[in-house]
């Protein structure tokens, strides 16, 4: 799943009156695309008023398990306790982090996991995904790749058609485009050799023929 706005307050309203008997005010709830953590909390300081202003933020960049993102807004609203309260603690997951933790899982049996943050460990729980895509390659031998929004793929070829780079299309299923976003446009994100190679291991080469792309034979 990819939660929503009104999803993520509906259940930090339900945590918070079990784990925090409502005392927490409802933070502002930002979604973003970050690839290296599920979730963030952010302190902004305003050295004039000395208010502190703290958001939470979330990525969906993954499609997991409910329960990994469950744990994740646990995890934030911890720091958002102890961010709003001015608690001092050890380190980011110090001392008074940990209790809470503890408390939490002893109390309400939810397992908030430290490591939230594995990039690894995001990239197994999500499985390959079938997308449409352009390989280009320029002069000095770079390649490139654009993954394509199925309803921009005729967009986008067309607008190739007019870049200097050699430039093919492809369809596939790879975890590999978790890190790439779905374009509209023409924009061209940098690929490692090897991982390219890997890419077209389970890709298939497209070819036009005025408003029909199809599959290429294999030879």
């Amino acid at each position: 799943m990819r939660p929503d706005i009104s999803y993520l307050y509906e259940k930090f309203d339900y945590f918070n009156r079990l784990c925090y008997q409502g005392l927490l005010i409802r933070p502002l709830i930002k979604l973003n695309r970050r690839t290296r953590s599920l979730g963030l909390t952010r302190i902004e300081y305003n050295r004039l008023t000395k208010r502190k202003k703290v958001w939470i933020e979330i990525s969906t960049y993954f499609d997991l398990p409910e329960k990994e993102y469950i744990d994740t807004l646990v995890h934030e609203m911890i720091h958002y306790y102890i961010a709003t309260n001015d608690i001092r603690d050890t380190s980011v997951h110090g001392k008074v982090f940990k209790s809470e933790v503890e408390r939490i899982k002893r109390n309400y049996n939810i397992d908030i996991s430290l490591k939230f943050n594995d990039p690894q460990m995001l990239e197994s729980a999500s499985s390959p995904v079938v997308r449409y895509f352009c390989v280009s390659k320029d002069k000095a031998g770079n390649r490139f790749i654009t993954v394509v929004a199925k309803t921009q793929i005729f967009n986008i070829w067309n607008q190739t058609g007019n870049s200097p780079m050699e430039c093919e299309w492809f369809v596939g299923t790879h975890r590999v485009f978790h890190h790439y976003p779905r374009c509209s446009t023409y924009k061209l994100y940098k690929i490692n050799k090897e991982m390219l190679e890997d890419l077209l291991k389970n890709s298939y080469r497209l070819i036009r023929e005025n408003n029909i792309i199809r599959v290429a034979r294999r030879k």
